[in-house]
């Protein structure tokens, strides 16, 4: 979104106001945002490839609660923010909505997802022996990890969370201060004298 205005009474007439320096500051703020999301998938070792740093991206939303920033990226991005429940273990996501198991989710689609992974991260098979003593091969190595993620679940990273906590501390004063930005545009455009109005968002 890179305009929008608000239709706003005053002295009984009903004016258009332009709220272009808000919008501004909104989409500034979610830019950073995602660009704090990406350091913190970085710190958390969860980048790989970059395929789910890359994808992360915002829209600015207007809906009948109001104006709406919402955080997306890959289809599994919200899975690294709020974790998997395990399909016979909760304890490293208990609050996730997510869980395995439910068939809500593509079947089969975990081991080779764990298998890609294993080969991206070039994970050596050293340390990888079966009950002989013998090195795994990737497929061996992926389903035993594929097993246990799926009854113990995944840790949530929560990185566009704490993104967005770092913003809010800051992100209302922004927000104010552009909204007046534009109140003072449109009265100085369209008023000479002095009065003051309240507009609540």
């Amino acid at each position: 979104m890179d305009s929008l205005t608000i239709s706003i009474t005053i002295d009984g007439k009903l004016v258009d106001l332009e709220l272009d320096n808000f919008i501004e500051e909104c989409n500034k703020i979610g830019g950073e945002v995602i660009e704090q999301a990406r350091t913190n998938l970085a710190e958390a070792d969860k980048i790989v490839t970059g395929t789910l740093a890359n994808s992360l991206y915002f829209e600015l939303i207007e809906d009948d609660e109001g104006l709406v920033i919402k955080f997306m990226g890959a289809p599994y991005y919200d899975f690294v923010e709020q974790g998997v429940q395990g399909a016979a273990n909760n304890a490293k996501a208990p609050d996730s909505p997510y869980q395995f198991g439910t068939g809500s989710g593509e079947k089969g689609a975990l081991r080779p997802a764990i298998k890609k992974w294993i080969r991206d991260k070039g994970i050596s098979n050293s340390s990888w022996r079966d009950k002989e003593g013998r090195f795994l091969s990737i497929d061996a190595m992926s389903k035993r990890i594929s097993r246990s993620v799926y009854l113990t679940g995944l840790k949530p990273t929560y990185y566009y969370q704490m993104a967005i906590n770092q913003q809010m501390k800051r992100m209302a004063k922004r927000l104010e201060m552009a909204l007046g930005e534009d109140v003072d545009i449109f009265m100085e455009d369209n008023y000479s004298r002095t009065f003051s109005i309240e507009i609540t968002i």
